[in-house]
């Protein structure tokens, strides 16, 4: 009797009466944290999870305090089944099989949320260079190549910037009464000026047809680019033309016949489909550019503005209400998470992962990630008046954000947060 008494003193490490105070908190201290845990998982995180999708909360709380929670629960069973070693066979393995898979199923969850890019702070961050002054009233801009800026004024003038060097290239050209848009393709730059009218500057001063212009419409809408081809809004008439590089035209489509509608804004996406905004009737068409039937249509909030297309996302911003609206490329669905804005002219691009939000009432730029919604980082302060930002039509790293009511254009540049510490720009 002596040895098997000495074995378990020397097995146990708990006085005796610690030991069966355990012993008879085991059952309901397992029982506890069973129902704690499966409380947790069937109701509090999802019901949490819902209110990130309404309120807007960081996901990565969730996955990261159900990891912990795990964590802890398997730690309870292990210490739990360390301690009372006399635990019946079954019930042991019952506990222990029960907390490891619900280990696994928090970590799995971790790990989805940092592949999706919930739990991790995002390493893309804007960055503001030194500002060049192109002279007054500078309204729009587009980057063409070989690091050449194009300026427009409102009133209709043109200029080109040698980034580079920071010097103007020629003098400026007049190409109407009142600038609306403008955009660069291969060598040429495009501008709808006076309502309604198509204009193809030619940068070189010698070309025998350096100026050509072509009327479409009764108003003044936005360009956009479809390969080797410009598409042009014609918001009075809810039409959009397609031109080729020589302003012949190629066809009209018309997404609407009613006296309300007004296709104010129109991008391309990924796919080659059209989308255009309907300031008019708050209506967002899909169209196909190969037949030109209206795929799909969606009804939006009021006081739509600005539209954009990246990462398969359709983007909508409503100034007036203080929010941009997100939607899904591929069938239009509405996603709940919104992006709030400041009330203002606003003006949207994407470059490096990154949407970037030009708002001319809080003179800034504000970055927010295209995979979670979120914003990366403060808004940026550019300028007074910004009243347009691009970054080519590739969406590459470097772009430019012009500031009106100070006359310069200013650079900004994406860069992954290990690369941008310590560079200002």
């Amino acid at each position: 009797m002596l040895p098997v008494l000495r074995g378990k003193r020397q097995r146990s490490r708990c006085p005796a009466r610690l030991r069966r105070s355990l012993r008879g908190l085991r059952g309901p201290i397992a029982t506890h944290a069973i129902l704690l845990f499966a409380i947790f998982y069937a109701i509090v995180l999802p019901a949490f999870s819902i209110a990130a999708l309404l309120l807007v909360l960081p996901s990565r709380a969730v996955t990261i305090g159900g990891c912990l929670l795990t964590v802890l629960i398997l730690g309870l069973f292990l210490s739990l089944e360390s301690i009372n070693g006399d635990i019946h066979p079954p019930r042991r393995r019952l506990l222990v099989g029960t907390a490891t898979s619900f280990a696994i199923v928090g970590c799995a969850s971790l790990v989805i949320g940092i592949v999706n890019g919930d739990a991790l702070p995002q390493r893309s961050r804007l960055i503001a260079g030194s500002e060049i002054q192109v002279g007054k009233d500078p309204y729009r801009l587009a980057v063409g190549r070989n690091k050449t800026l194009w300026i427009g004024e409102r009133d209709g003038k043109i200029k080109g910037i040698d980034t580079s060097l920071r010097q103007p290239i020629g003098t400026p050209v007049r190409v109407g009464n009142r600038l609306e848009d403008l955009a660069a393709l291969e060598n040429y730059v495009f501008a709808v000026v006076d309502r309604g009218k198509l204009v193809r500057l030619d940068p070189d001063p010698t070309a025998p047809r350096r100026l050509v212009g072509r009327r479409y419409g009764s108003s003044g809408g936005e360009i956009a680019i479809d390969g080797e081809s410009l598409l042009v809004s014609d918001p009075a008439s809810a039409r959009v033309y397609r031109f080729s590089v020589d302003l012949k035209p190629i066809k009209s489509i018309q997404v609407n016949t009613r006296r309300e509608a007004d296709a104010t804004a129109i991008a391309v996406d990924e796919d080659g489909f059209l989308w255009v905004l309907d300031a008019g009737l708050n209506v967002l068409y899909k169209v196909s550019l190969e037949t030109d039937e209206v795929l799909l249509w969606k009804q939006i909030a009021g006081g739509p503005e600005a539209l954009l297309v990246a990462g398969g996302v359709v983007y909508v911003a409503h100034p007036s209400l203080g929010f941009i609206e997100k939607r899904e490329q591929a069938t239009g669905r509405l996603l709940r998470r919104r992006i709030p804005i400041a009330t203002g002219p606003t003006r949207l691009s994407s470059a490096g992962g990154l949407l970037v939000i030009c708002n001319a009432k809080t003179d800034s730029v504000s970055p927010v990630s295209l995979k979670t919604g979120r914003r990366v980082e403060a808004a940026l302060q550019v300028g007074a008046m910004p009243t347009d930002v691009d970054f080519g039509p590739h969406g590459g790293g470097k772009g430019w954000v012009v500031n009106r009511r100070d006359g310069n254009v200013m650079p900004l540049t994406v860069k992954s947060a290990s690369r941008a510490n310590g560079d200002g720009g």
